[in-house]
């Protein structure tokens, strides 16, 4: 089904990359396309996530994967406790039933994923920041030290780690 949702958008759209969206708004010379689109960001850093990145690099689309580092930091028998308590407390008991919709994507498979031209977002250090924070130590600790986790766990500089999402 993913797959053919896919192919539609190519079929229907100028499919963009999150290089091609950022090139847009930091170089004024760069231009987009008539119908363009950029096909997917994926929040969290779960590992279902590797079989859309397959999908999209066999489609030869890229995505942008906003991670949670400290999720991804969590031992692996612990990450369906830390999925459940600190980024989707509720879920849909018909939709998310095997071991990859509440484990974390490892270092190893999200370098892959950059390796197939995936680009990395920051999507905070614990996913508990919400948008009416007012600690400002926190808000700073979940923003600059998720982008700078990323950064040494995945070897890149800092500003190649593409946007911040916000819960």
């Amino acid at each position: 089904n993913f797959e053919r949702q896919i192919n539609f958008f190519l079929k229907n759209f100028i499919v963009i990359s999150p290089g091609d969206l950022e090139n847009y708004y930091y170089d004024k010379k760069h231009t987009v396309s008539e119908k363009p689109l950029l096909l997917m960001t994926f929040d969290d850093g779960l590992k279902n996530n590797l079989f859309a990145a397959d999908i999209l690099y066999k489609n030869k689309v890229n995505a942008l994967f906003f991670i949670v580092p400290d999720f991804v930091n969590t031992a692996e028998t612990l990450q369906k406790e830390y999925f459940l308590k600190h980024i989707r407390p509720s879920i849909n008991p018909q939709i998310d039933t095997m071991p990859e919709d509440f484990s974390a994507l490892s270092w190893y498979e999200i370098k892959n994923m950059i390796l197939q031209g995936h680009k990395i977002g920051s999507h905070t250090s614990t996913h508990t920041l919400l948008a009416s924070e007012t600690e400002d130590k926190k808000t700073i600790y979940e923003i600059v030290n998720s982008k700078e986790t990323l950064a040494k766990e995945l070897n890149i500089p800092i500003q190649d780690i593409s946007s911040f999402a916000s819960i």
